[in-house]
């Protein structure tokens, strides 16, 4: 989902860019601009973080939470739901919860689309 997510949004983002950072355009079509790819890799690594951050937090806590449910012959361990891990986060946390640890994450998130959106373009241009 996150590349989906990213490529949709580099691409687009490029483009409208581009527009911005340049006048020089032959027949309707913008050149290549560095700032724009680079402007549009950044704000693809925060739109894509921003919606996966909180899945990403739902599906570690249900990956890190067991509950003990007791059957007939004892007990088994067992995880959370979606929706129950869900509602645990908001009424504990609130909001919030769910965008446990976005910072680190973003930053990371950034500095990988810079290096991806630079090595794809340089690909691009051997192509």
């Amino acid at each position: 989902m996150g590349s989906v997510i990213w490529w949709t949004t580099y691409e687009e983002g490029k483009a409208r860019l581009a527009r911005y950072f340049t006048n020089d355009t032959k027949h309707g079509v913008v050149k290549k601009n560095n700032v724009a790819e680079g402007l549009a890799a950044l704000l693809s690594g925060l739109i894509m973080t921003t919606f996966t951050n909180p899945l990403d937090v739902i599906r570690t806590r249900m990956q890190t939470s067991r509950v003990t449910v007791p059957n007939g012959s004892g007990s088994v361990s067992s995880s959370q739901g979606t929706i129950s891990t869900i509602r645990s986060i908001l009424t504990s946390e609130g909001p919030k919860g769910l965008f446990r640890g976005y910072t680190p994450r973003l930053g990371l998130s950034a500095l990988y689309s810079l290096m991806f959106a630079y090595t794809y373009e340089l690909c691009l241009d051997f192509a």
